[in-house]
């Protein structure tokens, strides 16, 4: 057995290497040793078993996973073989466990945990420090598997025993605790992520202090949560703390430190920090600097961020100098092609941006598109956030089509890349939703935020943060319509998420607040929209000027609230806590509390609305920027031949977004013109949305004629070359049987609005007023032709439309009164009285003894009389017949006719003779 003595001696040797970590030659030495149990032929005990074991741990320390697998299997199956579920035999299968883990093998992974989990229940009981590990590993798994639910159960259940065993060490409590506060991250529980990080922390420090990995790691964890909560100034902080602690741990390059800077910078930008970005840049730049010089492209990087940072801290001049600097530098260097010449062409766009002076930012954004596009293909995500920022351009300009356009094409783009980008195609759809709201495509809209609404659920569940965010866009599109009780209703299940997962102080929760006392504000709900107020700004700290700034905002939209409602003294105490609070923020009057306050005063000094003065403002910057939008299209066009790729197409395209722009500002006529030059060099679909556009401006112009060409020119281009199972085809349609009724082409109408509906249902199209306005006409239309099975089919849209939006009111009491005109009109009495027994019922509920019920109950009567229902006919004439005795004069010359013709068939003589002498019909009974 003298091999055993040499083993012995390459084992310690082994330790010995491995503790120092000399992994590759603890890996040399294990393999030594199975050499020598091979060529003994001694394969069969548990001390090669544990060889085997060791070596795995080495082969899995230097990343060769795949070979650590094949022998913690061989060392685990050996142990298993020779002693059975021993300790030993678990401890293997742990290992093997987590380098599953480590390849992605996530299945064999839990099933190895779970195997050890029960050896170590039963060998050392529930409450042992190995036992609680295991359910921790369980619960790490489930975790990388993004099943957070699962993962919280094993995570939570580990941290309790821990805390009901004394011999778990408190920083294994931390590492349980930091688990956790993983695992309400991926669930979108940022609140209790925040709690237990921070209570991971204050364990670690408590025991270990500051300057440690797991300090470092939480820190930064909680810089992402905060940042995801809202909080931005929190997660500068956090993640400034993590650098600062990764700083002192690692022996990193300068760059790895720069490039932590540049983190640090990213976050400070977003929590619109300037002052702390712009050091950050300084010092990255510094170092770049010093190694790499100031030929180098990360110096040029630098460089144009700097630029960025002094044109927020409101020095664009400077900015504007070092960004063309570097833009120049990096020409020099790559030439005019190059990705990065277009990354300081963006940030140069970006400033120009801010100064104003959109028609530069245009320009540097086009250029930017075009290298991107020959350089990197139209597939890169560089280019969809390209397009978006021209996008971005248009919609401050108010040319709402064309910011919709380009946000189309970036969202098409996002939805078909390869590697898609879940959250940049979400935020896109977004932003589109409103931009479509805003150029009046209101379907379209609302359609993007039910699909972003249902992608966020399928992604995230229902009860995310993101799935909040979903729904406010879509509350901020139905508010834009008018729609203001669907429109609550996505806001309060949004507040109620936020409430929950992001805590009660978020700003995003505040944010919601303010957005539902707006609605309240549109109804004229002035008591409700001062609770949401003052419920914003009880959750308003008050710790930074900025939130003391917020809060004197909401103050003065209180004052603005209790002035509509009359109660002067309690405006005046909140305009004066108002006018305090903005002084003591010591940062001056921002743009909102400046409109709020002209609002104020405008009631104070002539009584008007101060709600109203500020739609009054909202216009009048609306149409400025339409003005705007109006000379940068000018330019455009004046600039035509100097701009590079300026095709025939993209003259086409702009000249219709110049009508646009002069349609929204009610130049119908010089709308038109610009159209009529978009129609010349339009090719394709181009082509039909230019003669659409077209026809919708001759109908407002009643040329009916040209508008019917223009409109059936579209349709009849869709029907040739695309799919006319779009909602463009469907809204081509619609406008053409407007055109055509405009006309008093009845059958013509009937023949274009038809296919509309059907279409629009067949779509799933949102079913808005010009969709009600429609099926109604066409359902008058079909009626007044005898088509009464097809008109019955339309009021019954009709009806259901109405009660899903608007209740059972008197509208829908109607249209089923209309619906049961067309099945009496078809023989079907069966369907006829089943509505009508509907609408009667609708009717009693506001008053039996009411003019209004009297009438429906004339109406009904003669309908039920029609159908020969003598029974109900005369139960509901007599009730129009006693109410009319009242003095009421609800029973018409024919209902005296039905109830009498009812009375007879029912051979009731009595109640007929008192009918006949006007006397009342109980006399007689």
């Amino acid at each position: 057995m003298s091999y055993m003595l040499e083993i012995r001696k390459l084992r310690k040797q082994m330790q010995q290497a491995y503790a120092s970590r000399e992994y590759k030659k603890a890996s040399l030495l294990a393999r030594k040793i199975i050499q020598i149990y091979l060529e003994q032929d001694s394969c069969k005990s548990m001390e090669y078993a544990g060889d085997m074991h060791n070596l795995a741990v080495t082969l899995d320390t230097l990343g060769m996973n795949e070979r650590a697998l094949e022998y913690y299997k061989r060392a685990a199956m050996l142990k298993k073989t020779i002693a059975g579920e021993t300790l030993s035999y678990a401890d293997t299968l742990n290992n093997l466990a987590i380098t599953y883990t480590a390849a992605e093998d996530f299945a064999q992974a839990l099933e190895c945990h779970k195997e050890v989990l029960q050896i170590r229940k039963k060998k050392l009981g529930e409450n042992h420090i190995d036992t609680i590990h295991s359910i921790l590993h369980i619960g790490n798994v489930y975790a990388d598997l993004k099943d957070y639910e699962t993962a919280l159960k094993y995570h939570q259940q580990a941290l309790d025993l821990a805390r009901n065993t004394k011999s778990v060490p408190f920083l294994d409590h931390a590492d349980i605790l930091g688990e956790l506060g993983a695992d309400y991250d991926g669930m979108g529980n940022y609140c209790k992520s925040m709690n237990a990080y921070e209570k991971a922390l204050q364990l670690n420090e408590r025991e270990a202090g500051t300057q440690n990995f797991p300090e470092m790691i939480w820190k930064l964890a909680l810089a992402e949560v905060c940042e995801q909560a809202g909080h931005f100034e929190w997660a500068v902080d956090y993640c400034e703390q993590a650098i600062a602690v990764r700083h002192a741990l690692i022996q990193e390059s300068h760059l790895d430190y720069a490039n932590s800077l540049n983190a640090l910078a990213r976050m400070a930008v977003k929590a619109k920090m300037p002052k702390k970005a712009l050091e950050c840049h300084h010092k990255v730049l510094e170092i770049v600097e010093e190694i790499l010089g100031k030929e180098h492209l990360f110096y040029m990087d630098t460089q144009s961020q700097i630029g960025v940072d002094e044109a927020m801290l409101g020095n664009p001049q400077k900015g504007i100098e070092l960004c063309t600097e570097a833009l120049q530098q990096k020409r020099t260097l790559m030439g005019y092609e190059h990705p990065q010449t277009a990354v300081s062409l963006m940030h140069l766009g970006w400033i120009y941006e801010t100064t104003g002076d959109y028609m530069k930012a245009l320009q540097a954004f086009r250029y930017a598109l075009t290298i991107r596009k020959n350089a990197l293909g139209r597939y890169h995500p560089v280019y969809a956030d390209t397009l978006e920022s021209i996008a971005y351009i248009f919609d401050r300009q108010g040319a709402y089509e064309a910011a919709a356009s380009y946000l189309s094409e970036a969202m098409q783009l996002r939805r078909d890349a390869t590697n898609q980008d879940e959250a940049a195609y979400m935020q896109t759809i977004a932003i589109l939703a409103k931009v479509q709201q805003r150029a009046g495509e209101h379907t379209a809209a609302i359609m993007l935020c039910e699909e972003g609404l249902q992608m966020q659920k399928q992604h995230h569940g229902t009860h995310h943060p993101r799935c909040a965010d979903a729904r406010i866009v879509f509350a901020d599109v139905l508010t834009a319509q008018g729609q203001y009780e669907q429109a609550m209703e996505q806001l309060q299940q949004a507040a109620q998420i936020q409430k929950e997962m992001l805590d009660e102080d978020s700003p995003f929760y505040l944010d919601t607040l303010e957005k539902m006392a707006q609605v309240c504000v549109k109804q004229g709900d002035f008591r409700a929209a001062i609770h949401y107020f003052q419920s914003k700004n009880d959750g308003n700290f008050e710790e930074t000027p900025k939130e003391i700034a917020k809060a004197a905002e909401t103050l003065l939209a209180l004052a603005c609230c209790y002035c509509m409602l009359k109660e002067q003294t309690k405006a005046e105490a909140y305009y004066k806590e108002a006018q305090e609070k903005m002084e003591r923020s010591g940062i001056g009057q921002t743009e909102l509390y400046q409109t709020r306050l002209r609002a104020y005063q405008a009631y104070i000094q002539k009584g008007k609305s101060p709600f109203a003065q500020v739609n009054t403002e909202n216009g009048r910057k609306e149409k400025r920027r339409l003005r705007h939008a109006v000379k940068m299209f000018s330019e455009i066009f004046a600039q035509q031949s100097k701009m590079e790729g300026f095709s025939p197409q993209e003259f086409s395209r702009n000249a219709m977004f110049m009508g646009d722009v002069l349609h929204r500002l009610g130049k119908l006529e010089d709308a038109l013109s610009w159209y009529e030059k978009a129609e010349k060099e339009a090719e394709g679909m181009q082509y039909v949305l230019v003669s659409h556009r077209m026809g919708k401006i001759c109908m407002m112009l009643t040329d009916w004629k040209r508008a019917y060409q223009k409109l059936t020119n579209a349709k009849k281009y869709i029907e040739e070359y695309d799919s006319v199972k779009t909602e463009l085809y469907c809204q081509i349609l619609g406008d053409l049987g407007d055109c055509c009724d405009g006309m008093q082409r009845i059958k013509e109408t009937r023949r274009c609005y038809q296919p509309y509906y059907r279409l629009y249902r067949e779509l799933h199209l949102p079913k808005d007023q010009c969709y009600i306005k429609r099926v109604e006409r066409v359902s008058q239309i079909l009626k007044d032709e005898k088509r009464y099975r097809d008109a019955a089919e339309c009021y019954s849209e009709l009806a259901l439309v109405i009660r899903q939006t608007q209740g059972e009111n008197e509208r829908f009491s109607k249209l089923l009164l209309q619906t049961a005109a067309c099945h009496t009109a078809q023989g079907n009495q069966k369907e006829a009285e089943t509505l009508l027994d509907r609408a009667l019922l609708l009717g009693s509920q506001a008053g039996r003894k009411t003019l209004a019920y009297g009438k429906l109950c004339d109406k009904i009567g003669r309908m039920y009389a029609k159908n020969e229902s003598w029974s109900r006919a005369a139960d509901a004439l007599a009730a129009a017949y006693d109410l009319t005795l009242l003095g009421e004069k609800c029973l018409t010359r024919a209902g005296r006719m039905a109830l009498l013709k009812a009375l007879q068939n029912l051979e009731d003589m009595p109640r007929y003779e008192a009918v006949k002498e006007g006397r009342k019909m109980q006399e007689n009974a």
